[in-house]
């Protein structure tokens, strides 16, 4: 549904828009969670497990994180 944008796009006032980590690994509540987000104009990125969302989180900065708390491979609690 979403992917890291290699340059931001900037809102219509200027600013940035806020971004979102959606870590769950159903793939229908991920994309429903994503498209909820982008409806309030939030960027949104969106992973499968854990270990995806800590590789994401290395690299970029979330306003918003949102996680399930029973996925494979690293939970939500990890």
């Amino acid at each position: 549904v979403a992917a890291v944008a290699a340059s931001p796009t900037r809102a219509t006032d200027g600013r940035l828009p806020l971004r979102a980590l959606v870590a769950e690994d159903s793939a229908s509540q991920r994309l429903t969670l994503a498209r909820l987000l982008q409806t309030l104009d939030f960027e949104v990125v969106t992973v499968a497990d854990g270990a995806e969302a800590l590789g994401q989180l290395a690299t970029h900065s979330f306003d918003l994180v949102l996680s399930d708390l029973a996925m494979p491979a690293l939970d939500g609690i990890g």
